[in-house]
């Protein structure tokens, strides 16, 4: 027995060197929306060793510093109280397990980077990874390109030195580079040809590689169409139509009076039923990413022929004279929008949102 208590003891010692501490610097990675929906959180966590707590915007240092401590299981920040269903930790990673979680990645010591060879290496170059082409226009404008959809969108960017880490941050729209924060990158490594990051991508934690690559002008021509908010979600309630008041200047009646203009009823058509346009209007008024579904009578999924469906979305797709739907803040945002129109023998017998 005397020889299997110190054995103990070297056992309980040691784990509680390998226990996890909430101490440290987090970087905010994802808010999960939906089931593979995630949007950005730009922010940083440093929990000190003295109890000492700060939390800010990733390129916005903020001096205000509160307390924070871990007392029988309940994680205390300022004066708000987590109880251990709410969070959780390891060595590597941080959740909140709030209505959308929040997922946080523990930083390990950072390596230097020469912030100034980088940029430069940045700039005027295309770069490509196997997720995204990006090319640095100049030094705060970026073309990215998302290889999967295809879609190109133009942002603002920087390279930020925080809590002695190196991120490139991508934010803003085609029209400022105000908030609209991309997942931040965590810099890596970087030379002439090749950088690597790590960041948020798809549903986890990965290391991604950049190649510079030669480019084309026809790789970044840009859609006139472009989201200001780039993680537009049809599943978040605060995005839906609905919510926003967008609306076509004149209503109902101007549309029904441009399309007695524009359609010509195909000659001894028979089909009926509806089809059913759904679109964005971005925070300009500019309509865009058009889809469509159509329908027989009884709502089952039908194909029209194409002398009726081809005009329905050319017409819709005509619609110029959106005004943008309103946040609570009376800001003007990107919405979601759809026309339905029911047909009869061919003709379009009404048009409803």
């Amino acid at each position: 027995m005397k020889k299997i208590f110190p054995f103990f003891l070297i056992i309980l010692f040691v784990a509680c060197q390998n226990e996890p501490s909430f101490e440290g610097i987090w970087l905010g990675n994802a808010y999960e929306m939906d089931k593979e929906v995630y949007v950005p959180i730009p922010r940083l966590m440093i929990a000190n060793k003295d109890g000492s707590f700060n939390a800010y915007t990733i390129d916005q240092a903020d001096s205000n510093w509160t307390n924070w401590e871990i007392k029988n299981k309940t994680l205390q920040i300022d004066t708000t109280k987590f109880d251990s269903a709410f969070y959780s930790f390891d060595q590597e990673s941080f959740t909140f397990n709030g209505p959308f979680k929040a997922f946080f990645q523990r930083l390990a010591q950072a390596k230097p980077i020469d912030i100034k060879q980088f940029e430069q290496h940045l700039i005027q170059n295309t770069w490509e990874s196997e997720f995204d082409q990006i090319e640095f226009k100049s030094d705060t404008d970026v073309i990215i390109k998302n290889k999967q959809t295809g879609y190109i969108e133009k942002a603002c960017w920087g390279i930020t030195l925080a809590e002695g880490h190196t991120f490139l941050i991508k934010k803003g729209n085609h029209i400022d580079c105000t908030g609209n924060y991309r997942f931040p990158e965590l810099v890596i490594s970087t030379d002439e040809t090749q950088f690597k990051v790590k960041r948020w991508q798809n549903d986890s934690w990965k290391t991604i590689t950049y190649n510079k690559v030669k480019s084309t002008t026809s790789d970044f021509l840009s859609e006139d169409f472009q989201l200001c908010n780039p993680y537009l979600y049809r599943g978040n309630p605060l995005h839906r139509y609905y919510y926003k008041g967008t609306f076509y200047k004149g209503g109902i009646y101007t549309i029904n009076k441009l399309l007695n203009q524009f359609y010509k009823v195909p000659l001894n058509a028979k089909e009926s039923g509806l089809i059913k346009i759904e679109f964005i209007v971005n925070c300009q008024g500019i309509p865009g990413r058009f889809s469509m579904m159509q329908f027989d009578e009884d709502y089952q999924l039908k194909e029209f022929s194409t002398e009726i469906s081809e005009q329905i979305f050319e017409f819709t797709k005509s619609l110029k004279d959106w005004n943008a739907g309103q946040n609570d803040k009376k800001e003007a945002i990107d919405t979601y929008r759809f026309l339905t129109f029911r047909i009869k023998h061919g003709q379009v017998v009404e048009i409803f949102p």
